[in-house]
């Protein structure tokens, strides 16, 4: 966009000049004007010529539009010169917008509607992007836990950042210190909210990522010539932090690298440093998730190495290597160690339960361990039930419900635990306790048509109690379920089946799906038989992403993202359209990763190369700021300014 100050594209026109248009075969781009000449004679020799060349355009135009046939959608706009875009492009203007504004424009989810803490989660995230630091404050005041509360991986303080709220951003993250901060700064960066960026990587202590992650690429590539040589002959710092706020050494548990954290270690690397989700060397000996299914094979014995190296022990690392001394030693020294988390937030007893050790389970309980204890922001009811029920580790399972666990206890998107027993003697003690069956999309997504089709013999809307929209439709499970067997070499018979008589039986296509909105295109084929019966080619999610935007990003394998689009495109998609969170089209999104097939497949459908709701957002800008100088070049070639 020009600056308000830069100098007009047109010279002033003298006053006793008439400025005149310009006509073909002139390099000279500035109106052309004469003084030897009569005036009304040239004005009536110029607008001769003028007309007569409209007038033979207009009618070519005329005579080509009566003889073209009609291409289909995703062909329309390919055949336009570029020559014609330039000339027409005008330089867009992208206003602000109010926190009204703003809010209006996102999609309230049903659960924000329907529950108590999803009214409270919409709250706090209009206060965020008002920047009203007062309703935040009462909000933490009344319940510090409600800045972790989120809706699809989002909380508060995401708005907050969102909209560069720097006094919105300070009370969220004083609250509640987000493990994704990068993300966070990151946005900030792209938004050029330098004062939140700032105080962000002031909290973690993180400069600008430019950071020199040679040693970290060294030892992840087992390189370790290279990584002895940035040692010595260059003296690399150990303690270089990457985005996740890793050091080398992290790097080398992660990839079981024993040499190289033998290396890292004799040139003093810190032992016990924690990145941004709270995880030590030594947790990553032990997991990848700090819930059930992330227990890691230490092959390596880099726990060990580790503690014989002086990583500091904790009741949580005892329990992990079943060290039930070690652990009673704890206890006897602090009783509340029992429901300590160690720096990520992993208590002992769900790692204790990992283990399948009953004494030190029962040791724990006796000490006053709670199994509904939040870990992590994804396990606000604690994994340890989860685990033992997946496990099928029944007499766990017993005790913990008896000590208060909760059998409808969820993590992340992993449902509860009485909707992931296996066994009918499981799912009869989790009943017992008052744990809720699957509902009918978790029969679905197994592949129970059986019991589908007799639910449905007894009711018109079995998904009328659902506060998701997720979750009350049908063809999300459908087609998830289809693709997970599919995954396992198992059948697709029954998820087949199910659609045909959910489509048979009329059953209504989402108009907003708030969550779990790309299931639907996880099967091309069973996605074209959606869109034929009506399927909104551009169904948004709570942020008005659409799925055009997500084939931008390439969220499906690659294959079949052209596929899709072109799909999607012929029943009626939007190509221009513009969502709330990146304030994007899928061209912007396309440019901002680099991805210069899809960015040209895009322009050659119609892309328009300005089209954005934010002047950061054009797909010019997000390419610059990413560096990708060929994605510009053919930006600008097809009439990108800024």
């Amino acid at each position: 966009m020009p600056r308000a100050d830069a100098p007009p594209a047109t010279p002033p026109c003298p006053a006793n000049l008439i400025p005149l248009p310009v006509t073909g075969g002139h390099t000279d781009s500035r109106l052309r004007y004469s003084r030897g000449e009569n005036r009304e004679g040239l004005l009536i020799r110029e607008f001769s010529v003028a007309r007569k060349k409209i007038k033979a355009a207009l009618g070519n135009l005329v005579e080509g539009a009566l003889r073209r046939p009609s291409p289909p959608q995703h062909e329309r706009i390919g055949e336009q010169k570029m020559s014609d875009r330039k000339e027409t492009s005008t330089q867009p203007v992208y206003p602000q917008r109010t926190a009204e504004e703003i809010i209006a424009g996102m999609i309230k989810p049903a659960s924000c509607e329907h529950t108590e803490a999803g009214r409270i989660t919409w709250e706090m995230f209009c206060a965020a992007i008002r920047n009203d630091v007062e309703t935040l404050k009462r909000h933490v005041a009344e319940d510090p836990a409600r800045a972790r509360l989120e809706f699809w991986y989002t909380p508060a303080i995401h708005f907050a950042v969102r909209e560069g709220n720097l006094e919105a951003t300070r009370v969220l993250w004083e609250a509640y210190p987000y493990d994704e901060v990068t993300k966070l700064i990151h946005m900030s960066d792209n938004r050029d909210h330098a004062a939140v960026a700032n105080y962000l990587r002031e909290q973690i202590g993180a400069g600008v990522f430019e950071a020199d992650l040679r040693l970290h690429e060294a030892v992840e590539s087992r390189d370790m010539e290279e990584v002895v040589r940035l040692l010595t002959e260059e003296a690399t710092p150990t303690e270089q932090r990457d985005p996740a706020g890793r050091t080398p050494l992290h790097t080398a548990v992660i990839h079981q690298q024993k040499e190289a954290a033998e290396r890292l270690l004799d040139a003093d690397a810190s032992v016990d440093a924690t990145d941004h989700q709270g995880f030590r060397p030594i947790h990553y000996a032990y997991w990848n998730l700090t819930y059930w299914g992330g227990r890691v094979d230490d092959k390596a014995g880099l726990a060990r190495l580790l503690m014989e190296r002086g990583a500091a022990d904790s009741i949580t690392l005892a329990a992990a290597r079943g060290d039930i001394d070690a652990v009673r030693a704890f206890l006897n020294k602090d009783r509340a160690a029992a429901n300590d988390g160690d720096t990520l937030q992993k208590r002992p007893l769900s790692t204790a339960v990992e283990g399948g050790h009953r004494d030190m389970v029962r040791l724990l309980l006796n000490h006053g361990a709670d199994p509904t204890r939040a870990e992590t922001r994804t396990c606000p009811n604690g994994s340890a039930l989860m685990t033992a029920t997946v496990n099928g580790q029944l007499e766990l399972a017993q005790m913990l419900l008896d000590a208060g666990a909760d059998p409808n206890g969820g993590i992340d998107s992993s449902g509860w635990p009485a909707s992931r027993a296996e066994s009918d003697t499981m799912r009869t003690l989790l009943y017992s306790y008052g744990g809720k069956p699957n509902p009918i999309w978790g029969y679905i997504q197994k592949g129970r048509i059986e019991i589908v089709a007799a639910i449905l013999r007894y009711t018109d809307d079995p998904f009328a109690q659902e506060t998701s929209e997720y979750l009350t439709t049908p063809y999300t499970s459908i087609i998830s379920g289809w693709s997970r067997s599919k995954d396992k070499n198992g059948p697709t018979e029954a998820y087949e089946g199910m659609l045909r008589l959910f489509l048979q039986r009329n059953y209504p296509m989402p108009k907003v799906l708030t969550e779990c909105r790309t299931y639907l295109w996880h099967v091309p084929a069973m996605t074209r038989q959606l869109l034929e019966h009506g399927l909104d080619p551009n169904l948004p999610d709570w942020q008005r992403r659409t799925p055009m935007h997500d084939f931008a990003s390439n969220a499906n394998p690659e294959d079949i993202q052209f596929e899709l689009m072109g799909m999607f495109l012929d029943h009626g998609a939007d190509i221009n359209i513009v969502d709330e969170e990146d304030r994007s089209t899928p061209l912007g999104i396309a440019a901002g990763n680099g991805d210069k097939r899809m960015v040209q497949y895009l322009l050659d459908h119609g892309a328009e190369p300005n089209k954005a709701g934010a002047v950061w957002a054009t797909p010019l800008a997000w390419a610059e700021k990413r560096g990708h100088g060929e994605v510009v070049e053919m930006l600008r070639k097809h009439g990108a300014t800024g």
